[in-house]
């Protein structure tokens, strides 16, 4: 992990902190996330680094790759609860037309959607929809701003 990484990640957190509503603590120097939303955070990257094929880190623009489908599974999953998150992670991640055979998910893209999935589970649907919306958020000024 370069420098870069590390202020990126860093702003991604602050970013986080500012979009989940947590003012800056001066005496420690910036926002601390609360255990609740740190350990969603760290669950996302593993899910990363897993979705990267063990790279740590993964690409912020991996990262924005991942959040775009937690989104659309969410979404897919507020629509049709029964089938459950995990099943609209997988068909965002690979759609069946990419699976080699019919209900086969690659092991980078399963071990990076169950901590997802634990996040989900963790936080409950109207938190992990704010948590969503704000990862949203930092990812996306990740981006914008990447080198």
């Amino acid at each position: 992990m370069d420098m870069s990484d590390v202020f990126v990640r860093a702003d991604m957190i602050n970013e986080m902190a500012r979009r989940l509503g947590i003012e800056n603590l001066r005496h420690r120097g910036g926002p601390r996330l609360e255990d609740r939303w740190l350990a969603a955070w760290h669950l996302f990257e593993t899910a990363c680094s897993n979705y990267a094929g063990g790279r740590t880190p993964a690409s912020v623009e991996q990262a924005a790759e991942l959040v775009r489908a937690m989104v659309k599974a969410h979404e897919s999953y507020q629509e049709y609860p029964s089938v459950g998150y995990l099943a609209c992670l997988y068909d965002e991640l690979v759609p069946l037309e990419d699976r080699q055979q019919e209900h086969q998910v690659p092991c980078s893209v399963e071990w990076a959607a169950r901590p997802l999935e634990a996040v989900r589970a963790g936080l409950r649907d109207d938190d992990f929809a704010r948590w969503l919306r704000a990862l949203e958020g930092a990812v996306q000024g990740a981006v914008l701003t990447a080198p």
